[in-house]
């Protein structure tokens, strides 16, 4: 008897452990759904506009975290 209220302590005290481990990892909601390379991505929006295309915003990797792009972006003819 005092074995088998062990094992079922033991088993409980695994499964509290991993659900406690499983609320720790929270990801960082800067970072989800990035598309990137190293230090350069598009967050991607969660919902497609009405002509069924994804839009994203422009982010850069700032400390090891996403960061949304701020500036006056405009196309530029490059030579001549």
């Amino acid at each position: 008897m005092a074995r088998k209220l062990a094992a079922l302590l033991v088993v409980v005290l695994c499964f509290a452990s991993i659900a406690v481990w499983a609320q720790t990892r929270r990801t960082d909601p800067t970072n989800r759904d990035v598309i990137s390379g190293d230090n350069l991505g598009i967050r991607v929006s969660r919902t497609p506009e009405k002509d069924g295309k994804i839009r994203g915003t422009l982010v850069v990797k700032i400390d090891g975290k996403w960061v949304d792009v701020v500036g006056d972006m405009s196309a530029v003819r490059l030579g001549n």
